[in-house]
Formats: structure tokens, sequence, C-alpha cells
């Protein structure tokens, strides 16, 4: 898979317009980029860095692990998030908006901020009162889901 460019980015770069993409990424397609970014220091990461595995991920709600050719890719990720977040906090980048995970309409992400989280609430507040006794579930977190 070739990432896209930033051309997907307005003008500001700090919107992203990418629609969703409900195929599941393979962690193969991303292990580099994961391995080149755990080598290197938060501190050091750049724009530039972070890039390539933004646009990779871009509309993008869940990454595949189930294969031992994906495991690799999907675990760096994994290792990754923490930083990813705090970079993304301490540069002003885009974070998912809302998208379905997958076709089952089961698993919903919304974006990362307060906005978000409210987005969220009120989402799960609508379906518990359409299905009294329904059990959610709300990650917080920017990245997307493993699955393994």
């Amino acid at each position: 898979m070739e990432p896209a460019g930033p051309s997907q980015y307005q003008s500001d770069a700090d919107k992203c317009v990418v629609t969703a993409n409900r195929g599941i990424l393979r962690g193969r397609e991303i292990r580099v980029i994961c391995q080149i970014l755990k080598d290197k220091p938060l501190k050091m990461w750049t724009r530039s860095d972070v890039e390539p595995l933004a646009s990779a991920l871009a509309g993008r709600v869940a990454v595949d692990g189930r294969s031992a050719e994906d495991r690799a890719g999907a675990l760096l990720l994994d290792d990754l998030s923490e930083n990813q977040e705090e970079f993304a906090k301490s540069n002003a980048c885009p974070l998912p908006q809302l998208s379905s995970v997958g076709n089952s309409g089961l698993l919903w992400r919304f974006g990362h901020d307060e906005a978000g989280k409210a987005a969220a609430l009120h989402w799960i507040g609508t379906l518990q009162a359409l299905h009294p006794g329904l059990v959610c579930t709300v990650f917080r977190c920017s990245t997307p889901c493993t699955r393994y």
C-alpha cells in the first residue's frame, strides 16, 4: 500500500478531509513506518515523520493483526499509541471523526476531543433510550482498534 500524500489535508494542514475507509488496514502495511517512529525519540518526531502513518491510518477504523504477517505492524502501532496521542495534542494534529467499524453498526468511533466525547455520550443515550438495558462501552483513544 502506498500511503496517501499531504494532498488529503486542507491548506492549513490542520483538518483532514479524508472520508472513512471501512476496510481494515493490514498491519504489514504500516510495520516499517511504525518501526521508524518507534526507533526515534518522541521529542525528535516532526510532522513529516508522522505524516506517512497518519496517511495510512486516515479514515481507517481498524488495523488487522490476526495473521503472523500483520501482527508485527499491529503490535508496533499499539506500542506507539501513547506517543501518537501526545504528538497529536502538542502539534494540533487532526484526530479521527465519527466512523463505523466494519459493516456491523456495532462499534462507532468519534472525535477524541470533548465534543467527540459529548457526541458519543449523546449517541449512547439515544441507543439506550431505544433499547433499555443496552450496555455500551466507550474507549477514549486516538488510534484505530486492532484485531487479533
